[in-house]
Parts: structure tokens; C-alpha cells; sequence
């Protein structure tokens, strides 16, 4: 909701753990809506800059998902900046 602050805080950190996933949409917490959110953190990421996303043990559900950010960031940073891993 307040993607300023949030490239503000991620400015100076070593570090940026991004543990957000959804299995089951309930209520207003959906799927569609952990994308919109990871998106915003990866904008946020790339304004602070960022150059390192990282997974360890993905199922293949969440790779399925990680290409798609991946494409995506490809399209929106085609000039550097955020890099997979």
C-alpha cells in the first residue's frame, strides 16, 4: 500500500528474505493478490537496488510461479537491476 516506504526501508539492507507465498486463497488473501504484492516488492527491490533473488528447495508449483516474476521483471528492468539465482 505504500511502495515509497517500502523502497525507504529496504535502502542500507544487506539481506531481503521474501518468505511471502499463498497456497490457498481465504477471504481477501488470494493468489492474484500475492502477486500484485510480490511485484510491488520486486519494483521496490529494483528502486533500492537490489541485483539478487534467490530460492532454495522450490516446489515446482512455485518455480511455475518464479518464471512468470522472472519474465516479468525481465520486461519491466530490461536494463539490469535485478537478477535470479
Amino acid at each position: 500500500d505504500k511502495p515509497s516506504q517500502l523502497v525507504k526501508s529496504l535502502q542500507g539492507a544487506i539481506t531481503l528474505y521474501n518468505t511471502y507465498w499463498v497456497r490457498f486463497s481465504q477471504g481477501q488473501i488470494t493468489f492474484d493478490k500475492a502477486i500484485q504484492n510480490t511485484k510491488t516488492l520486486i519494483q521496490a527491490a529494483q528502486e533500492a537496488r537490489y541485483a539478487l533473488l534467490s530460492d532454495v528447495r522450490a516446489s515446482p508449483l512455485f518455480l511455475q510461479v518464479a518464471i512468470f516474476f522472472l519474465e516479468f521483471t525481465k520486461k519491466s528492468f530490461p536494463i539490469g537491476g535485478i537478477f535470479f539465482a
